[in-house]
């Protein structure tokens, strides 16, 4: 798979436009502010802590926001994320996405979480628990 973008790099946020009017990317640190109108998902050593809000007194030190293309409303790709994520035994905020993603959107929004995932993966980014091993 492969996907064309550009870029942008600033002292506290790097910036990957992606083509087709596929949206952006935005990967800012620990106090990079949440950017409206975009899913927000917020890390701790790599690990998601958060998809859109954060749980009180809950630390960050990687926040990305992705602002998706007109095809894919961003409600729902933070409600297909935050399903996702829970899903993969990630603990997030009861209230984290609240928009169920109707049934004609579920094929767009995954399609498309398809192509972003892989971006956030290379940055080292995960929306999977870690894996815990016992013992040696």
């Amino acid at each position: 798979m492969s996907q064309s973008f550009t870029g942008n790099y600033e002292t506290d946020r790097f910036t990957i436009q992606l083509d087709d009017a596929q949206g952006e990317i935005v990967l800012g640190n620990g106090d990079a502010q949440p950017i409206a109108k975009s899913v927000n998902l917020f890390f701790k050593a790599g690990q998601l802590v958060g998809v859109t809000a954060l749980a009180k007194n809950r630390k960050y030190d990687r926040l990305v926001s992705i602002t998706p293309g007109p095809d894919v409303p961003y409600q729902y790709l933070a409600r297909m994320i935050a399903d996702d994520a829970v899903t993969a035994g990630v603990k997030l905020k009861a209230d984290t996405a609240t928009e169920k993603v109707p049934q004609n959107l579920v094929k767009p929004t995954r399609a498309y979480l398809d192509e972003v995932l892989p971006v956030l993966a290379f940055m080292g980014l995960h929306l999977v628990a870690p894996v815990v091993k016992k013992g040696w």
